[in-house]
């Protein structure tokens, strides 16, 4: 072992006789640390001992620590802890372990377990260093390796629950089977519905098909266990007796092999199962960029898509199932809309293009249009509303009005209170009149005989209405 700096007067301090070199209670008081320090009744460094060379060159100063005050050599939150030993020591208490900080040549402080004891009636203390750094680099690598297990741990959980969504979430029935013992290991939602019977872990796989079935099943699995694939098979339920098909692959799980047997019914070979399809549905309108809410006969929400929990500001379906749709429709949460909505659904049966405002849980507004259908009747009904954002929806610029036309609606609360009331009446019916006419001339490619139809007007008054307003060329003969 190399010994750097070791007591050189300690015999002196010490009062053991041997002044002018290192006595034999300086060099165990030298071994006992890996830093060591003589201090006398002044606080004053009068030995150093470093037994590593690292530490030495490591602490800022310290070839200047000798005669400088012990305080003087650590960093300021230390000083008391510095004191505090000190202290203890001279009253000759049970001193505890102190976490001191020392500056650094470079880089972070170099952190110093010290305990201390007194020497020669309190004359001399003898403080003893630990170097820290080692049980903290210890200390970082056991923190780095367990945050490593964590994200490796949370890796897997996430696989597994990516495996389990995928594996539930299927439309097509799987079902996982013990290829030493044919029972049963998993098995998704899907296989319950094609099976219609009891489905459990543990049951015996053959079990699910018919009795003429058995050979066929067994026989697969054996082709498929030997040879890694097997061509698929058609086997008989047991409940129903419909033909499925079967096929599947070998997975490992924990050491035990397992088949993972893929049925589906034989619809699906030529063409798409009615179940696929309602599955395939359900998919589109949970994926549509238009809202879909499905609610009680009261407007609750039962079920909504991603698209309607993104209108309304909210992440989860948990956050709107329960509530009413009228939560969020109109200008506020006091709006009748809802009530409007409900009414007017209850005695058609449907609803097509009502328009509203939608708002979001913080505060978002957009403009929307509202189509709704009476799914169930009776007195579980089930309403469904489809709702579309026409907030960015293309519309054509409006015309320019013309020259001679009838006065506006600003130009009409403007002359309130200087013009009669009748007046007034007579000029909007005037402004409504000439833009219906417009708009059905437009519609109707300017058909005159099919635009007085649309306004419930006879050709005659049509005419009559477009030459007061000046609209469209009119022959005399018209």
């Amino acid at each position: 072992m190399v010994w750097l700096n070791s007591f050189s007067y300690g015999g002196a301090l010490l009062g053991d006789g041997s002044e002018g070199g290192v006595s034999e209670i300086g060099r165990l008081v030298g071994a006992a640390a890996d830093l060591a320090l003589l201090i006398d009744d002044q606080g004053l460094i009068r030995d150093i001992s470093f037994r590593s060379e690292r530490l030495q060159k490591d602490l800022r100063g310290a070839s200047d620590w000798l005669g400088r005050s012990w305080a003087e050599t650590v960093t300021s939150e230390s000083r008391g802890k510095v004191a505090a030993l000190l202290e203890a020591s001279q009253r000759d208490e049970e001193v505890r372990l102190r976490h001191i900080n020392h500056p650094a040549t470079s880089g972070a402080d170099v952190a110093v377990q010290y305990s201390t004891i007194r020497l020669r009636d309190g004359k001399v203390t003898a403080a003893f260093g630990q170097d820290l750094r080692l049980f903290s680099e210890l200390q970082q690598k056991l923190i780095d390796a367990q945050e490593a297990l964590d994200r490796d741990y949370a890796a897997l959980r996430e696989a597994q629950a990516r495996s389990r969504l995928l594996f539930d979430g299927t439309g097509e029935a799987l079902v996982a089977v013990n290829v030493a013992t044919l029972k049963i290991v998993e098995f998704n939602p899907a296989a319950s519905r094609l099976f219609r019977t009891e489905i459990r872990k543990g049951r015996a796989f053959l079990d699910l098909f018919r009795e003429s079935s058995h050979t066929k099943v067994q026989r697969f699995v054996t082709t498929l266990q030997n040879k890694g694939a097997a061509d698929m098979a058609t086997v008989a339920l047991v409940e129903t007796g419909a033909p499925v098909a079967m096929s599947g692959g070998m997975l490992q799980s924990g050491g035990t092999l397992l088949m993972l047997a893929r049925i589906t019914g034989l619809a699906a070979r030529d063409g798409t199962s009615l179940e696929a399809l309602n599955g395939r549905l359900l998919d589109a309108l949970e994926q549509s960029p238009d809202a879909f809410v499905f609610t009680d006969g009261d407007g609750l929400i039962l079920a909504a898509n991603a698209a309607f929990l993104d209108m309304v500001q909210l992440g989860n379906i948990d956050q709107v199932r329960g509530r009413s749709l009228g939560d969020w429709l109109g200008q506020s949460a006091a709006s009748v809309e809802i009530d409007v909505l409900l009414a007017n659904l209850r005695q058609r049966g449907t609803v097509r293009l009502f328009s509203t405002r939608l708002r979001g849980q913080h505060g978002a507004e957009r403009q929307v249009e509202i189509s709704a259908v009476i799914v169930d009747g009776g007195e579980h009904a089930r309403l469904g509303f489809s709702i579309r954002d026409v907030a960015r929806r293309l519309t054509p610029p409006a015309p320019e009005p013309a020259a001679d036309a009838p006065v506006g609606n600003e130009h009409l609360v403007d002359l309130i209170g200087r013009v009669p009331l009748r007046d007034l009446v007579r000029d909007a019916t005037d402004v409504i009149e000439r833009l219906c006419i417009e708009a059905a001339l437009k519609l109707t490619g300017n058909n005159r005989a099919s635009a007085s139809e649309m306004l419930g007007l006879s050709r005659q008054s049509l005419y009559v209405k477009m030459r007061r307003f000046g609209i469209g060329n009119l022959d005399d003969s018209e």
